[in-house]
């Protein structure tokens, strides 16, 4: 599978997203391996770069470039201005 993805992560402070590789799957987890030293849920929970773990898939975002998109799942379009010019 081999597939790139970010780990979202929900807390008191906002959303974090984690760059992470997808190894594998089952029914409802993704295996995912980290490619930093990555948080993970639950409080002293922490996965050392190259340590795989199971994930739920709702908490894996695939993306074809490993790169964060910032907080609240901003996007890359930008804002166009509709206003007639003249």
């Amino acid at each position: 599978m081999n597939e790139q993805g970010l780990l979202l992560l929900e807390g008191w402070a906002g959303r974090t997203e984690t760059p992470v590789e997808v190894v594998g799957q089952t029914e409802k987890k993704y295996r995912i391996r980290a490619i930093t030293d990555t948080k993970l849920a639950g409080r002293y929970r922490w996965l050392a770069a190259g340590e795989t773990t199971l994930v739920p898939k709702h908490a894996v975002r695939i993306t074809s470039a490993c790169t964060p998109t910032g907080t609240h799942g901003a996007t890359d379009n930008q804002s166009h201005d509709t206003r007639a010019s003249g």
